[in-house]
């Protein structure tokens, strides 16, 4: 489970490892009770896998305006959350396609 500090708690480390779940949730200090070095090692580690999803959240805010909800209710909020997705995947396949990353399929003649 990746999560950034603010899940940092006991008890959501002890629910996790209770149901056989791996805890890389970063590490988080307080006044007076610094992250010792090996946690920030970890947070940088756990950084690196982190930020590929934030980048989608991110282009989900900026480009589709994403940043508060619009409406109240699951169903209601969940529409644009999907379609903002879609055009993130959207727009990561045309970015490979203009990269020369992803060739696009051979179109199949019919039999």
């Amino acid at each position: 489970m990746l999560a950034d500090k603010g899940y940092a708690s006991g008890a959501n480390r002890e629910y996790l490892n209770a149901k056989g779940i791996g805890d890389l949730i970063q590490f988080k200090g307080s006044r007076g009770n610094p992250v010792h070095p090996l946690q920030t090692q970890m947070n940088r580690a756990i950084a690196t896998l982190r930020y590929k999803v934030e980048q989608g959240f991110g282009t989900m805010k900026r480009r589709f305006h994403l940043n508060r909800a619009r409406y109240f209710g699951v169903a209601k909020t969940q529409a644009p959350m999907v379609w903002a997705a879609l055009g993130v995947n959207l727009l990561k396949a045309m970015r490979k396609l203009q990269s020369g990353r992803l060739q696009p399929c051979p179109s199949s003649s019919p039999s």
